[in-house]
C-alpha cells in the first residue's frame, strides 16, 4: 500500500506560455496558467465547453482573464489549440 496518490495532469503550450487543464470531462475543460510566479492563485483561468452541436467555444466570459493578462491573440490561440487537439479522455 502506497501513501501516494496518482494525479493525472494535462499540459500544453501556446505562444510560449504553458497551461494546465485542471478539470475536465467530455464537454468541459478548465484551463489555468502553469506559471503562477510563486502565487497560490492564478491570474489566467477559464473554461472551454463543447456544445450539443459539437462546437468547441469559450464558456460565457471564459476567455476574459486570458484576454486581460495575455491579449486576444492568446485567448484565440488557446481555443484553436483545443479545437485541433480535442478534449482529454476521461474525467478529472
Amino acid at each position: 500500500m502506497s501513501g501516494y496518490e496518482k494525479v493525472t495532469l494535462h499540459r500544453f503550450s501556446v505562444l510560449g506560455d504553458v497551461f494546465d487543464i485542471v478539470e475536465w470531462d467530455e464537454s468541459y475543460i478548465c484551463i489555468e496558467e502553469h506559471r503562477k510566479n510563486g502565487q497560490e492563485d492564478t491570474h489566467q483561468s477559464g473554461a472551454i465547453v463543447k456544445g450539443d452541436d459539437g462546437e468547441i467555444r469559450w464558456e460565457d466570459e471564459g476567455d476574459e482573464m486570458f484576454i486581460e493578462y495575455g491579449g486576444q491573440d492568446l485567448a484565440d490561440a488557446i481555443l484553436e489549440y483545443v479545437k485541433q487537439n480535442g478534449f482529454p479522455e476521461g474525467n478529472s
